[in-house]
C-alpha cells in the first residue's frame, strides 16, 4: 500500500506509511504497486491523477473530507510514446488500466470529474464518489472504449454538464 497526505510538506516521503505519505496522490499512484492500493488522507488534492497500473485501488477517507480538485492544476499526460493523451484540465481522474477502483473521493471543478478511457476489456469501478461542478460531464466513458466496463455505485452525480456519458 502506498499513502497521499495533503498536510505533507512535499513527496519526499517514500509512501509506505501514513507517516512517510507523499504530498500528491500522482506521486503516491507512481509509487503503488499492481494490484495495490494507494490511501489518500481528508484533505484538498489540486491535481489530475492517472490511476493506474492494473489493479490499482485508490481509496479516498470519504467524499466528505477528501476532495480532488483539478482546476488549479494544469497537467498534460503521454502515452508510452510521448504524445499528448491530454491537458490542462480536463479531467480529475483519468482510468485506463484494468480492474481499477476509485472509492471515498468528492472529484470537482473540472471539464469531467471521471474520464474511463479503457481499451479493449478494462473493467473499473467508481463508488462512494461525489463528482460534482464539472462543465462537461461528471462521468464519461470515451468513445474509443466501447467494450470496457465501468461500474457506478453509491456515487452522487451533480451540477455537471451532463451526469453519465457513454460513448
Amino acid at each position: 500500500a502506498t499513502y497521499a497526505d495533503a498536510s505533507r510538506p512535499d513527496d519526499s516521503g517514500d509512501g509506505s506509511t501514513s507517516g512517510t505519505a507523499k504530498k500528491t496522490i500522482g506521486a503516491a499512484l507512481a509509487a503503488t504497486a499492481p494490484n495495490g492500493t494507494c490511501f489518500v488522507a481528508a484533505g484538498i488534492y489540486s491535481e489530475q491523477p492517472f490511476v493506474g497500473p492494473a489493479g490499482v485501488t485508490l481509496q479516498g477517507a470519504g467524499p466528505d473530507s477528501t476532495v480532488v480538485t483539478s482546476r488549479a492544476s494544469r497537467a498534460t499526460w503521454n502515452n508510452a510514446n510521448g504524445d499528448a493523451l491530454c491537458s490542462n484540465w480536463e479531467s480529475v481522474v483519468w482510468i485506463q488500466d484494468t480492474n481499477v477502483t476509485v472509492a471515498g473521493l468528492a472529484l470537482a471543478e473540472a471539464q469531467r470529474g471521471v474520464l474511463f478511457a479503457g481499451t479493449g476489456r478494462s473493467i473499473a469501478t467508481v463508488s462512494n464518489c461525489v463528482i460534482r461542478n464539472s462543465d462537461i460531464a461528471g462521468i464519461t466513458q470515451q468513445s474509443g472504449a466501447p467494450y470496457g466496463r465501468l461500474t457506478v455505485n453509491q456515487c452522487q452525480v451533480t451540477h455537471n454538464g451532463d451526469g453519465i456519458v457513454l460513448a
